[in-house]
């Protein structure tokens, strides 16, 4: 495969995981993630990346996963098991995205989350100027929110919800409508 294009090469340190060789990774050029000289994280093969999409820190990437266009995954986020992530999807901390032909795309932002298929994470958009809100199942089980960087339980982003518009009524019952949806799809 030619790699003249790539924003990354394979290191030599390597480490084994869950039967896999992934190796480190470092820029070869300026990226939209990363610096020339910039050491990532670990991926199986050059092919687990496409586009600007990074791996960071210590997160894995293995088992046929790919990283598409801008995605991100850092900390510790394990990306595998033949799923893709795409668009400008940032996954992170202790996050697992894994599951045959699950596609995690938009603006997903997803910390400590556990994401199996496709179905394990709603993103809204236009819920809040500071981006979208992505809500899934937290690596506790329990139903998450992230929006504009920040990360919250269920309950603790309806008490935010609460004080930032409590003089809006119309955006608290917006907040209300989602929470529901929410607790729908994600709460056992």
């Amino acid at each position: 495969m030619e790699t003249t294009n790539k924003h990354f090469r394979l290191t030599e340190e390597t480490i084994e995981w869950q039967g896999h060789t992934l190796h480190r990774i470092e820029a070869t050029r300026d990226s939209y993630w990363a610096k020339a000289g910039e050491k990532g994280g670990f991926v199986e093969s050059e092919d687990s990346l496409r586009g600007d999409a990074w791996v960071a820190d210590n997160a894995k990437v293995w088992g046929s996963a790919y990283l598409l266009d801008r995605s991100l995954a850092r900390d510790n986020a394990q990306v595998f098991d033949k799923c893709t992530l795409m668009d400008t999807v940032t996954v992170a901390g202790s996050s697992r995205i894994c599951g045959y032909g699950t596609v995690v795309y938009n603006m997903a932002n997803i910390y400590n989350g556990v994401v199996r298929n496709t179905n394990d994470y709603i993103v809204y958009q236009g819920f809040h100027e500071g981006g979208p809100l992505t809500a899934y199942r937290d690596t506790n089980d329990m139903p998450t929110v992230t929006l504009s960087g920040s990360w919250y339980t269920l309950p603790n982003f309806i008490r935010w919800a609460k004080q930032r518009y409590e003089n809006n009524p119309d955006r608290l019952e917006e907040v209300r409508l989602i929470a529901e949806l929410i607790r729908l799809r994600f709460d056992k």
